[in-house]
């Protein structure tokens, strides 16, 4: 599964279902999408569910089978709008400022005129905004699913640098650590 490509969303759907505009470039945008998807999507519904709905989608792209119900209510209810809203937060930065062999530049327009870095923030938190109500609903999909399943896989998920304490060893009952 390493090696497939597959967006869960196209830049054309983020076009057509946020403010970006149909001129963008699709370059910047498939490269967006792909890093949310690989990096945060595939962190927050865990290895197995993500690599379940690729291999779903490569079976339907291969094979003609049919996507069950719940993996087309997933990606359509709950991946899709996550994908977009965090693709608009990331493009907002990516599409500013580009890297150059001549460093760091902020790109304008002729006809346009640039933001105030203040202006851009507050628009970036417009959008945060909105990914954070995206995510929150799609944690909640994959949470509630996990509560009525029993797995028999073993978690191998990341705790994102937690380190847990027995309690009981320590007097105060509180984890040092944290």
């Amino acid at each position: 599964m390493a090696n497939t490509n597959i967006l869960l969303v196209g830049e054309a759907e983020v076009k057509a279902n946020s403010t970006i505009e149909t001129n963008v470039a699709p370059k910047i945008l498939n490269l967006i999408i792909s890093d949310i998807q690989k990096n945060d999507l595939k962190r927050l519904i865990g290895k197995a569910n993500y690599e379940g709905l690729l291999s779903a989608i490569l079976d339907n792209r291969n094979n003609g089978t049919a996507l069950t119900d719940r993996d087309k209510d997933f990606i359509e209810d709950y991946i899709k709008p996550y994908l977009i809203a965090a693709t608009v937060v990331q493009f907002i930065i990516l599409n500013t400022y580009k890297l150059t062999n001549k460093g760091v530049l902020k790109m304008t327009d002729d006809q346009a005129s640039g933001v105030e870095s203040g202006d851009l923030e507050y628009l970036k938190g417009y959008y945060i905004i909105k990914e954070l109500a995206a995510k929150k609903s799609l944690l909640q999909f994959v949470n509630e699913e996990n509560e009525n399943t029993c797995s028999t896989e073993e978690d191998d998920s990341d705790l994102g640098g937690l380190y847990l304490v027995d309690n009981r060893r320590y007097g105060s009952g509180r984890n040092r650590y944290l």
